[in-house]
């Protein structure tokens, strides 16, 4: 049975909106529409749902800030966080966007089926696998898989589940090269049409290495055309 989830879309545009929510809907998802970035910060908190699709340039908000108040705050941190973007800036504005905390990105105009498949990619990767259990330690670093917390010596690290993912898929390979076709193969579990890049992987890399700390950034080293290896 197709899994379905509460999904929020934050767009000042009512023909956008009203064409996501039919895609959404006929995907059997439940989907609230806020046309203000007051109304949608109001609204996440109220209904708390399992993804956001949020525009870029919303009213006189930036989407990027609103995602980044999302990832602050405890009673929506959780929240999945898909940024849309009208601007053709592309590389550079899926970095900013992946860098304030978003778990994908999508471009203006929208295709129904790379929508679709983007959404079903993340929440797939956002539910917490039952069978990863468990403590994993590397030098100083501490990761409670079951909890799903992270520790450098006594120091708690706030993590995204996708950076949350990434780190438990890297401590259970270290010492092995993975290219970054592994990694988005294991981490985001994606079909091809999803269309995550290897900047999606190089941001999560970059926010586990400044999270993290010097010591863990030294040992997770950059293989150019080959990957990622923790040593």
């Amino acid at each position: 049975m197709k899994k379905q989830w509460h999904v929020a879309v934050g767009d000042d545009d009512p023909l956008y909106c009203a064409t996501v929510k039919t895609w959404l809907q006929r995907e059997g998802h439940r989907v609230a529409v806020y046309p203000t970035p007051e109304a949608f910060l109001l609204g996440v908190r109220r209904i708390n749902p399992e993804v956001a699709l949020l525009d870029v340039v919303f009213g006189r908000q930036n989407g990027r800030k609103l995602c980044r108040d999302l990832r602050d705050d405890p009673a929506t941190k959780d929240i999945a966080v898909i940024l849309v973007s009208a601007l053709r800036r592309e590389v550079a504005d899926m970095v900013d966007g992946l860098e304030n905390g978003a778990d994908d990105y999508l471009l203006k105009p929208l295709d129904r089926q790379l929508t679709l498949a983007k959404l079903n990619c993340v929440m797939r990767r956002l539910q917490a696998p039952e069978e990863l259990a468990g403590v994993l330690v590397h030098y100083d670093l501490s990761l409670d898989v079951h909890g799903r917390q992270a520790h450098v010596g006594s120091r708690d690290v706030p993590l995204t589940k996708m950076e949350f993912d990434l780190l438990t898929y890297l401590l259970r390979h270290k010492g092995r090269v993975l290219s970054v076709r592994q990694l988005l193969d294991a981490v985001w579990d994606c079909e091809p049409e999803a269309s995550i890049d290897s900047a999606t992987v190089q941001v999560h890399i970059s926010r586990l290495r400044k999270k993290l700390g010097e010591s863990f950034a030294e040992r997770l080293k950059t293989l150019v055309n080959a990957g990622y290896r923790l040593d």
